[in-house]
This record gives C-alpha cells, sequence and structure tokens, in this order.
C-alpha cells in the first residue's frame, strides 16, 4: 500500500506534471491545478516514456497527474516504472475508470490518489489538497457518495440524449474531438475544410448545452465512443 507523503511545504511555485494523451484533459487539469495552487509551472507529457523523461529531468516536481490509459503504460507498469524512477515525488492517477479493482491496484502500486475524470473539478481540486496535505485520496463509492453528485449520472442521461440529437456528421466530429484529433485533422478525415469543421463544433456546442470544446469532450468522455458513434454509422 502506499503510504501518505509529507506535507507540500516548500514555497514559491509549484512544479506539477500533467502526463495525460488527451489535450482537451490536460487543459481541464490545468485548470484544476489552478484552483489548487494559484500559479504554478504546469509541465506536460502525452506518453509514459516522455513522462518519465521531464520527471527524471526536472528538479523540485511536486506533483504528478498520470493517465492510466496513455501509450506505453501496459496497465500498472507504467504507474510502477515512474515511481520507480522518481520514488520521491507523488503521483495521482487520474482516469476514466472507477473500477473498485482499479482504484485499489493503483495505491498497491504506488500512487497517492486516484481521481476518476468524472468528478466535478471542484471535487477533483479537493482531492488534490487531501494528497497535498500528507492523505491519500481514494473515490468513495458511487452510492456512498452525496446525493448531489449521484444524481450526475442523470445528467449523464440527458448528456446523451442530447448527443442523440447531433447530426451523423456532428456525431463525428464529437467522437474525433473525444480522440484528441484537432480541426486540421478532423477536416482532412472528412474531407472538409477547416471553417466547416469549426462550424460543426459551434454546433455541437450549442446542442449540448456546454460552453467549451473542453468541456464537451469531458463530458462525452464518461460515453463509450461506441455509444457516440452508433448513431453516426
Amino acid at each position: 500500500m502506499a503510504k501518505a507523503e509529507k506535507p507540500l511545504t516548500r514555497t514559491g511555485k509549484a512544479r506539477v506534471l500533467v502526463a495525460d494523451d488527451h489535450p482537451l484533459f490536460r487543459s481541464a487539469l490545468h485548470q484544476v491545478v489552478a484552483q489548487v495552487f494559484g500559479e504554478a509551472e504546469l509541465i506536460e507529457a502525452c506518453d509514459l516514456d516522455e513522462a518519465i523523461e521531464v520527471a527524471t529531468g526536472t528538479d523540485d516536481l511536486d506533483l504528478i497527474l498520470l493517465d492510466l490509459n496513455m501509450p506505453a503504460m501496459n496497465g500498472f507498469c507504467g504507474l510502477m516504472s515512474l515511481r520507480n524512477e522518481v520514488p520521491t515525488v507523488p503521483v495521482v492517477v487520474v482516469s476514466g475508470s472507477e473500477d473498485p479493482d482499479n482504484v485499489r491496484e493503483a495505491i498497491t502500486y504506488g500512487a497517492v490518489g486516484f481521481i476518476p475524470k468524472s468528478l466535478a473539478m471542484d471535487a477533483m481540486a479537493e482531492a488534490l489538497r487531501t494528497v497535498l496535505a500528507g492523505g491519500v485520496f481514494v473515490p468513495a463509492p458511487a452510492d456512498a457518495r452525496p446525493k448531489a453528485t449521484r444524481r450526475r449520472s442523470e445528467e449523464d442521461e440527458r448528456f446523451a440524449g442530447r448527443v442523440a440529437s447531433l447530426s451523423r456528421q456532428q456525431r463525428l466530429v464529437l467522437e474525433m474531438l473525444v480522440k484528441g484529433q484537432s480541426n486540421k485533422q478532423i477536416a482532412y478525415v472528412l474531407d472538409v475544410t477547416e471553417s466547416t469543421v469549426k462550424a460543426h463544433v459551434s454546433a455541437i456546442l450549442r446542442k449540448l448545452n456546454v460552453q467549451s470544446r473542453t468541456q464537451a469532450v469531458i463530458h462525452a468522455g464518461k460515453l463509450s465512443l461506441r455509444d457516440i458513434g452508433a448513431a453516426a454509422s
């Protein structure tokens, strides 16, 4: 089992490594880190090799936020490799999974926290505060969470209904956004102009009742790509 880390007492700007292969999730995590630290030096990595290179080459790294599903992670082997390379830096797993077995294994293999990507940003920030105070954070079982949190499943159902209202082309664009593809990549795949893709994205945000691509991807990420793409096929 992972031991609670000593509270972070270092003064000055914190250094945080955000290791996630999805650029929009990295952006969301940046917002969470900003809530906790105010000002922080954020360093990004999009696969395990880059994360290890950055972690071993960065002095005074305070925290690593690690996606389990990045390229080369190979499940918990990647977590163990990273912990072996920088054993004194606390690692918090940020995952799309809420499987209790995954939570237990992550803590067993050295993580000091496990944050589901389905948590609201304020809840993620509170989880990081727990870790930085020297604690270990694991999510409460879904049926033990506050009623407001449990209602999120109903919100997800409503969101799924909004996804169903998208046109076939809009669903394809949303599916590619969830995969982390840029407007330019989407335009190439669909053989349309980038301005057409931008128009689709604007329509998607309006229909899904969200304010940004990041919000759209976070909500859509709770659905499977099969759910998003089924009606587009």
